[in-house]
C-alpha cells in the first residue's frame, strides 16, 4: 500500500520529468532558432527526396517548413527567400492572364 508520502514522491518525480523534457524541448528550438536562415533552409533541402529536390517550389512551401527565428507560429517569408537566393536558388514568375495576375515559384540552381 502507498503511503501519501509515497504518492506525492511518485508525481514530484514525473512532475520532475516534464520539466526536464519541456526544458530540453526549449533548448533545441532555440538551437534550431540559432542556426543562420541559410544553414536552415539548405538542410530542408536536403531532406527533400531526391526525385523532388528539383522541382519549383513556392514559398510558402519553405516558410511552412521552417520554424520562426523568433516566437510566433511562421518563419518571415522575406528572410527564407533571402537565405533561397544565397543558396543559389532562383525566383521566377509564371504569368497567367492581364486580371488574375501571376505566381511565383523558386527554382533550385542547375549544379544542385
Amino acid at each position: 500500500m502507498m503511503t501519501w508520502r509515497d504518492h506525492h514522491e511518485k508525481n514530484a518525480a514525473e512532475l520532475e520529468q516534464q520539466r526536464q523534457a519541456a526544458a530540453r524541448e526549449k533548448s533545441d528550438r532555440a538551437t534550431v532558432r540559432g542556426t543562420p536562415m541559410k544553414a536552415r533552409v539548405r538542410r530542408l533541402i536536403r531532406g527533400i527526396p531526391d526525385g523532388q529536390r528539383h522541382w519549383p517550389r513556392h514559398i510558402s512551401y519553405f516558410v511552412d517548413q521552417l520554424e520562426p527565428r523568433w516566437a510566433g507560429d511562421k518563419a518571415a517569408a522575406r528572410d527564407v527567400a533571402y537565405a533561397l537566393r544565397q543558396n543559389g536558388w532562383i525566383r521566377k514568375r509564371n504569368w497567367k492572364g492581364g486580371e488574375v495576375g501571376y505566381t511565383t515559384y523558386w527554382h533550385p540552381p542547375e549544379s544542385a
